[in-house]
């Protein structure tokens, strides 16, 4: 009987590790024979250490495309530091990642269209999580513990997340991105959401220590409870000319009559830059029971700054109602519509008003000490419009500004430079911070048997900072150049390779990331040299015009094609 029990485990264990091929280390199972496609299975051999997944693996004088990680593929594999995935996967199966405690970061790419339930479960000390840029919608599974459904990442203590396109399904489904049943738990301390997020589903952040958060001109719907129990001290929603929809917090129960907050509603929340119109949550049903009233950033007496961007056109009833402990506001050009978003912010008591024709407001969003005692700036030749008006001109402190004095200053450009392999960026404006993204078209899923690669980076970043609009965007281009390419079974490498930025500014173009008096000689596109230069400090630049044109950059036995 033992016998007979050692055979069938011993032949369980074949078929579990059974794999169609291996190469170099790597075991697969064929998809399909007619496609060509393949996916990544278990090894007789636990996987460990590095180890990066091809694009295309060949077997029997065909090449196969690896398209998925399958069920288990890695699970168990407690030695396993690092993995490297192909741009052509469409699938990672369920419990892929399983039990990988040693697996301390993750790149998923773009091109992934689903993750099933469990992958990462019990991969306790990843602390790494980026899901790059696409644009089809990531569907994920969930963790089943028990009767109760977690989020994928349950056990995960991620720290800092990219987030690059938008996901659904159960992948944070109730309990978020939290490790473990309690909110307070949650390690998640940065978060940097993409430009292909058109929206935040559910719980998707909820109980994330982010201190934090900018919402980027892409999204246009946050879904209730996506930040549920967070505690971010810095809010802010990028420059756009879209509005954003924002739910609901829906832990309070519902009840007639009852005050409703907003999706971003946080007890926390100190800093607040609106740069786009803001929809909150209409009044609605739940079942047989009315809500009426939706509020924003209801009775948050820690909200003391408060800036609203150039494009914003009006602000939703209740916005901002009894927010107290706000001390100053501008409202910008465009705004024509307060409604009573500034019901109960009674600590208001410096409005600066850039509009030439007063916003339309409500009486009661002020009390009689502010008509009393604050200050209220216009322009000049608006004066007269604001004293007759019904609202303003019952304000005694209704004073005339300089139009310097009613402008929203706008935060100043960032330059960017490159030097010892690293990117930095640096501002006119004192305490500015920096938003940026890099993005390369080789990064992507290719086919055919042959392909250029280009080798740059494109570079945008723009800054912010409180009390001023959002600055203009910096856009560069980094060239990798100097390099030769080393192809082996696995990798790509660029040897030797040099970083070399570009970026042009008002017909000035600024390269930097050069030799100490390194040449650099500029062309048109007829072959006539139009400049050059030695570097200096490892920078130069030149005056070429403000004319749209291609310029040919030549440094060392390098040509590099530059449009302006």
């Amino acid at each position: 009987m033992k016998k007979l029990l050692f055979s069938l485990l011993s032949l369980y264990t074949l078929a579990v590790n059974a794999a169609d091929f291996v190469v170099n280390g790597i075991a697969y199972n064929a998809l399909s024979l007619t496609e060509l496609t393949c996916e990544v299975t278990s090894n007789s051999t636990p996987y460990s250490g590095n180890i990066e997944i091809p694009t295309t693996v060949s077997y029997q004088n065909r090449t196969f495309t690896v398209t998925g990680i399958g069920e288990k593929a890695f699970s168990g594999c407690n030695n396993l530091t690092s993995l490297i995935l192909p741009n052509t996967l469409n699938v990672i199966g369920s419990y892929a990642f399983e039990n990988c405690n040693n697996l301390k970061s993750l790149s998923v790419p773009g091109s992934v269209m689903s993750i099933g339930g469990g992958a990462f479960e019990g991969c306790q000390n990843m602390k790494k999580l980026r899901l790059e840029d696409g644009v089809p919608t990531l569907t994920t599974g969930k963790t089943n513990i028990g009767s109760t459904y977690y989020g994928l990442f349950y056990y995960c203590k991620i720290d800092t997340l990219y987030l690059g396109r938008n996901l659904s399904g159960g992948s944070f489904h109730k309990r978020g991105l939290e490790y473990t049943g309690s909110l307070n738990n949650n390690t998640l301390s940065e978060v940097t959401i993409g430009h292909c997020v058109t929206y935040i589903s559910p719980h998707t952040f909820q109980g994330s220590k982010c201190k934090k958060i900018v919402i980027p001109s892409s999204v246009t719907k946050i879904y209730d409870d996506a930040f549920e129990g967070c505690y971010y001290e810095e809010l802010i929603f990028e420059d756009g000319d879209t509005p954003i929809e924002l739910g609901i917090h829906t832990y309070s129960s519902w009840d007639l009559n009852k005050i409703e907050y907003c999706v971003m509603h946080n007890y926390s929340l100190k800093n607040l830059y609106i740069g786009r119109d803001v929809k909150l949550a209409q009044k609605g049903s739940q079942g047989s029971t009315i809500y009426i009233y939706v509020h924003g950033f209801y009775n948050l007496s820690s909200l003391k700054n408060v800036t609203i961007g150039e494009k914003v056109t009006e602000l939703p009833a209740h916005l901002l109602r009894d927010c107290n402990g706000i001390e100053k506001i501008v409202l910008p050009k465009k705004l024509s519509n307060l409604n009573n978003a500034l019901v109960g912010c009674t600590g208001i008591m410096d409005i600066t008003c850039q509009s030439s024709i007063p916003p339309s407001v409500t009486s009661s969003s002020f009390t009689n000490n502010q008509y009393l005692n604050a200050t209220v700036k216009v322009a000049e030749d608006a004066f007269d419009a604001y004293k007759s008006n019904e609202v303003w001109g019952q304000f005694w402190g209704l004073t005339k500004a300089g139009s310097s004095d009613v402008e929203i200053k706008q935060c100043a450009k960032p330059i960017i430079a490159y030097s010892n392999k690293k990117l930095s960026f640096s501002c006119e404006t004192e305490g500015a911070e920096f938003h940026s993204s890099i993005s390369c078209s080789d990064a992507k899923a290719f086919t055919g048997e042959e392909l250029d690669l280009e080798a740059i980076y494109d570079i945008s970043v723009y800054a912010t900072c409180y009390g001023y609009s959002q600055s203009e965007v910096t856009k560069a281009k980094l060239y990798w150049i100097d390099g030769t390419i080393d192809v082996t079974d696995v990798q790509i490498v660029k040897s030797n390779a040099r970083g070399i930025l570009f970026q042009s500014n008002k017909g000035i173009l600024s390269i930097s990331g050069l030799e100490i008096n390194e040449e650099v000689r500029l062309f048109d596109t007829s072959g006539r040299m139009i400049g050059n230069a030695k570097a200096f400090m490892g920078e130069t630049s030149f005056s070429v015009g403000n004319t749209n044109k291609i310029i040919i950059v030549k440094i060392g036995n390098e040509s590099i094609k530059f449009a302006m």
